[in-house]
């Protein structure tokens, strides 16, 4: 039935029924119980959001053998390092945030001149060339537009703030706005708290979309991991089934990637209550996404959180067995197929 349901050919037989003989007796919990909307603008000189590249864990292929399921968790390695985009067309994202200041006309919202002239020291971000320093003035000049500016016009400002905080993070995480930190400020300006509570216009969705890639950046320093960790809770609340109102593919590759970097800050703050609340968020998304970007993400999610916690992995038994076996059947992609082989056979074992 479980292959009839999920229209899989009899030749995995052996695959799912070995899974599943592993994984369904009795699982004791611890110790106690779309129309896809792209990047706002695309072309040769206009400016296109970097996509950050998937990660996967490095390890040995779980199944061997005329499709039969041998566990290989000695070999299973989950990614260790925190996901940041640096790739970004740092020039025609300066030039729209200045067209927009332009349109803004003369008032409290629009940046001076020489706010404009600090926002324009950083224009080399994201090319690969030696980043420039990220002064006080251009982030007190960004922030003022990505929280001032009318909804449809921030995401110039978010995405450089996304930028900066991959070149030099400790500059740009001291800012702060009438007492709040960065974090506060990104997720307000980007609307992170309210957004997916209700349908999302396409600004709503690209400001989102800059917005949680600028707070997985700030995983770049420690002292931003301990911002973002810090915020945790309210964040969670708000982005739990953001996956289901966005629409747009990069929004999902985004929350994927900081749903990851919150995994792998939870082992590293050896919180396994955290992790467990992440983990449970993954799974709904893992259920509700066929991005295949945000898949293998989310699956490494599992991945990462099951070898550090006991608690997570048998929690991961349960949450996950299913679409785990049948990504690593039917994944869209032979990465999303090999990291659920991975973490299933690690799993099952």
């Amino acid at each position: 039935r479980f292959l009839e349901r999920h229209a899989l050919s009899l030749e995995h037989l052996d695959t799912v029924a070995d899974f599943i003989v592993k994984n369904s007796g009795g699982v004791a919990l611890g110790a106690a119980q779309q129309p896809a909307a792209g990047d706002p603008f695309t072309g040769g000189s206009r400016y296109v959001p970097a996509q950050q590249p998937a990660q996967q864990p490095s390890s040995a292929d779980p199944f061997t053998g005329a499709s039969r399921y041998t566990p290989a968790a000695a070999a299973y390695s989950p990614p260790a390092e925190y996901v940041v985009g640096r790739q970004g067309n740092g020039r025609a994202i300066v030039a729209k945030l200045v067209e927009f200041n332009a349109l803004l006309g003369p008032g409290a919202a629009a940046l001076s001149s020489d706010d404009i002239g600090h926002v324009r020291e950083l224009e080399t971000l994201g090319s690969g060339s030696p980043p420039p320093a990220v002064s006080a003035a251009a982030c007190a000049a960004l922030l003022r537009a990505a929280l001032g500016w009318p909804a449809d016009r921030r995401f110039p400002a978010l995405d450089l703030l996304r930028l900066a905080l991959a070149a030099s993070p400790s500059h740009v995480l001291a800012a702060r706005v009438d007492g709040r930190d960065l974090v506060a400020c990104v997720a307000e300006a980007a609307g992170l708290y309210t957004v997916f509570a209700q349908p999302m216009t396409r600004a709503d969705e690209i400001n989102a979309m800059m917005g949680v890639r600028a707070l997985a950046n700030a995983f770049a320093d420690a002292a931003g991991v301990d911002m973002v960790w810090a915020a945790r809770k309210p964040l969670l609340d708000a982005l739990d089934g953001s996956w289901a109102v966005a629409t747009n593919k990069s929004l999902v590759v985004a929350l994927s990637n900081l749903y990851l970097n919150l995994a792998i800050a939870a082992t590293a703050k050896n919180d396994d209550d955290q992790a467990l609340g992440i983990l449970s968020a993954a799974s709904r998304f893992l259920d509700h996404t066929d991005n295949a970007d945000a898949q293998l993400r989310l699956v490494n999610v599992f991945g990462v959180l099951a070898a550090k916690f006991q608690l997570c992995r048998d929690s991961a038994r349960v949450l996950g067995d299913e679409t785990i076996v049948i990504l690593g059947i039917q994944g869209q992609t032979e990465a999303v197929k090999k990291a659920a082989k991975d973490v299933g056979a690690f799993l099952s074992a």
